[in-house]
């Protein structure tokens, strides 16, 4: 089931005895949590009815679940990143999984299970297939801009302050799309704007860290713009900033396909379709339309292979990834430098 599915059926009362909790999410699922504690636990009696357990064993499971609730009728055990559902054999797995296979068949009536997950389970593993047939896995994927930007407008109202659309693009671009993150952010933002004030885009720009991916668009621009002082100097600071030059490059190496199969789409006249098979979000698709509009495809298919075949340079060992890296960009320089042609024009700004 969806978060939202989630939390309809807690409002309404319906609590599995067991849940699974996976996908990228954090912040969702610490909301969720929260929610069950609320719909549970008495005021003032949720430590003695609320066990968190990690590194546990079957043991330790069945002991925190078996246990009877104080003043309630139900507790609540939270199992963090149980070890035997993820990939690989941990230690007498079968056994240990067994022992709480047998218990699903009927779990307490006094107790409501959460196995929370950081990281994706192995969807192979006997208990995964046993929870999600179960009806209790909760999958929290990350939001989407509607709903990205109702919660940040939400958490910024709170705050006396409002919030651009545009601006949480651009801060969902800059910072990623982890709630724990953003929420820091946007208090740090309405904090900069001032009470009663809109956070617009320039203020992403003067006060967010931007994110890997962020940053290699704003190389990019640079690029684009002929710039290469800028850029070779960005690059170093990516890099002093603790980036690894594998990683920057694995991000070019991205930044050029899309931008490749952007022009492609433009100059056949499916670019919307091809968007979305890239999985680009709005923000990050106005971006590189702007930016593939500049050159015709064979420039950055051509940039795309180079890409590709430096790292195929490093991990052979034929380059150092300095070399590579500092050479990838002045090739990428040099044929953005070369006169654009073969332009779609662009469309009248709104």
């Amino acid at each position: 089931m969806t978060w939202m599915e989630f939390s309809r059926a807690v409002d309404s009362g319906n609590i599995q005895p067991v849940y699974l909790f996976t996908g990228p999410e954090a912040y969702g699922k610490r909301e969720a949590m929260e929610k069950l504690q609320a719909a549970l636990l008495p005021s003032g009696l949720e430590m003695l009815n609320f066990s968190v357990l990690e590194d546990a064993t079957a043991e330790k499971i069945l002991d925190a679940v078996e246990t009877m609730p104080m003043m309630c009728a139900r507790r609540l055990v939270e199992v963090r990143d149980w070890a035997p559902l993820f990939s690989g054999k941990s230690k007498n797995e079968d056994a240990e999984v067994q022992k709480i296979l047998q218990w699903l068949k009927s779990p307490s009536p006094t107790c409501v299970l959460v196995l929370n997950t950081r990281n994706d389970p192995d969807n192979k593993k006997r208990l995964t297939k046993a929870l999600s047939e179960q009806g209790a896995r909760v999958e929290f994927a990350l939001l989407g801009d509607a709903d990205l930007y109702k919660w940040a407008a939400a958490r910024a109202k709170a705050l006396d302050c409002q919030v651009s659309r545009k601006a949480v693009e651009k801060l969902a671009l800059a910072a990623g799309r982890d709630r724990t993150r953003l929420a820091g952010e946007i208090d740090k933002l309405c904090a900069y704007a001032g009470k009663g004030h809109e956070v617009l885009p320039e203020h992403v720009d003067a006060i967010v860290t931007p994110s890997l991916e962020y940053s290699v668009f704003q190389l990019m621009d640079q690029l684009l713009n002929g710039k290469m002082a800028e850029a070779q100097a960005a690059l170093d600071a990516l890099v002093m900033a603790g980036e690894s030059r594998i990683g920057i490059l694995a991000m070019l190496t991205r930044q050029l396909r899309n931008l490749a199969h952007t022009r492609l789409a433009m100059d056949e006249k499916h670019l919307s379709e091809t968007q979305q098979q890239l999985g680009l979000k709005p923000y990050p698709a106005r971006i590189a339309e702007r930016q593939a509009r500049l050159h015709p495809a064979t420039v950055y298919t051509s940039l795309y292979t180079a890409c590709v075949q430096a790292d195929f340079d490093i991990k052979r060992g034929a380059l150092r990834e300095q070399e590579a890296l500092n050479a990838i960009l002045m090739k990428i320089f040099l044929e953005f430098s070369r006169k654009p042609c073969n332009q779609i024009p662009s469309p009248p700004v709104k």
